[in-house]
């Protein structure tokens, strides 16, 4: 039995027609980022659990799914976000209230930070890596290291993901305004 042939894709959609929009880049990224689909239960639980500092495999553990599972919300994550890295997707997660500061437990004090430790965190909710930082500021990779390990364990945060959380929780800006 032969299926009915498809009509050609130019057909749908001739190729000189063209949509005029009058965006910034800037707001034309933030319309496509808030066009994206909310996070289903799971995604947004995997989110969660990164925003914590657990790994892939913890995270798996914690859900009771595959690792591969988590990969995979993880892919979802990035595209829903339209990040880079996932602390950039936790930091767009906290934007959309996807994810939830926790209050801060009485006797716990803010990190004191440096300028240029905000900076760094600035660039890590950015979507920067270590090498894309460095090359931005001009500074070799291993200084951008220290700096991140710096941080981390001014936040006591396992890694980069969990320092968005922690910035957003005692409401540091992650963005310049």
């Amino acid at each position: 039995m032969e299926s009915e042939p498809r009509p050609a894709f130019d057909t749908i959609h001739p190729p000189n027609q063209t949509l005029e929009v009058d965006l910034t880049p800037k707001e034309l990224s933030e319309l496509s980022f808030n066009l994206r689909r909310p996070f289903s239960p799971r995604e947004a639980e995997a989110l969660d659990n990164i925003s914590r500092g657990f790994s892939n495999t913890q995270t798996a553990m914690n859900m009771g799914v595959s690792y591969g599972t988590v990969k995979n919300y993880n892919g979802i994550i990035l595209f829903k976000t339209q990040a880079a890295t996932m602390p950039q997707a936790v930091d767009r997660g906290f934007e959309v209230e996807a994810l939830m500061p926790d209050v801060i437990e009485e006797g716990v004090e803010q990190p004191e930070l440096t300028d240029v430790e905000h900076a760094e965190i600035i660039l890590i909710a950015g979507g920067l890596t270590i090498i894309r930082s460095a090359h931005q500021q001009g500074l070799n990779m291993g200084t951008i290291n220290k700096r991140r390990a710096r941080i981390r364990e001014k936040f006591d945060a396992t890694n980069t993901s969990q320092v968005i959380r922690k910035a957003w929780e005692f409401g540091i800006p992650t963005r310049t305004t």
